[in-house]
């Protein structure tokens, strides 16, 4: 008998080779905590709970690199299933508390609980096909056998409710991901194009007389008096200076 020490995903590979690498649950190659983190200490233990399967970007390709746009594009779709799923998480657990006393009850919050296992279904395929990131599924759900055992069982399913624990979570973090990362996109394509857009503002007047194009500030409801020549003048506040002994 051949022992398997913590560290070593299996004893073999299915062609009879020994591994020569960190493995996932499918078989796959994975990384380790390290690799991703850029430490890439030797002898370090594969993470089982994810696998990368995407090479670094330098930073200067970053920008027109397509998994950026893909990672952007995860941050908008979440976003849009964010509200869904929180709505969903708040339905389930007030509908659980206020008809749980009934057959009924039963029936519908265990399938509501259970229901949160396939939200985090559609969050692990968009993590695979957007960010190129394998999450381990948990365990499938078993149905014991009886109708009374099936109702608690599904009802104490304990991945539903972490499915549920996660889109609560997830409902402000969408948002705030969303509006900073479009933010910072909207105005660094601002300052970078601002050469091609920047003939068309309306033309402002500085305060020493100057014009230029720009957008105006909202007016504060006070403005400073200014001067001409055909007009007495005396206000200490005038711009031009006029009146002033």
């Amino acid at each position: 008998m051949t022992a398997v020490t913590p560290d070593q995903p299996s004893v073999a590979d299915p062609d009879g080779t020994t591994p020569s690498g960190p493995r996932t649950a499918d078989g796959g190659p994975g990384r380790t905590v390290p690799e991703l983190a850029g430490a890439g200490a030797p002898g370090t233990r594969t993470d089982p709970r994810f696998a990368v399967h995407r090479a670094p970007v330098p930073f200067a390709r970053a920008p027109f690199a397509g998994v950026t746009w893909r990672e952007f594009g995860f941050l908008w779709l979440a976003l849009v299933l964010a509200p869904f799923g929180f709505t969903y998480t708040v339905f389930t657990v007030s509908f659980t508390g206020g008809i749980l006393a009934t057959v009924v009850g039963l029936v519908v919050s265990s399938a509501l609980v259970l229901g949160g296992r396939g939200w985090g279904a559609m969050y692990r395929s968009m993590a695979r096909t957007m960010l190129s990131v394998d999450v381990t599924a948990p365990a499938p759900y078993v149905r014991p056998r009886g109708f009374w055992r099936t109702l608690w069982s599904g009802l104490a399913d304990g991945t539903g409710w972490r499915a549920l624990a996660f889109l609560l979570v997830t409902f402000p973090l969408a948002i705030a991901a969303a509006v900073v990362s479009t933010v910072l996109l909207a105005v660094g394509l601002g300052g970078m194009t601002h050469w091609v857009w920047s003939r068309w503002l309306p033309a402002q007047q500085a305060g020493d007389g100057t014009w230029h194009r720009g957008a105006s500030s909202a007016s504060t409801g006070t403005s400073t008096p200014r001067c001409d020549s055909s007009a007495s003048c005396s206000s200490a506040r005038c711009s031009c200076g006029c009146g002033r002994t």
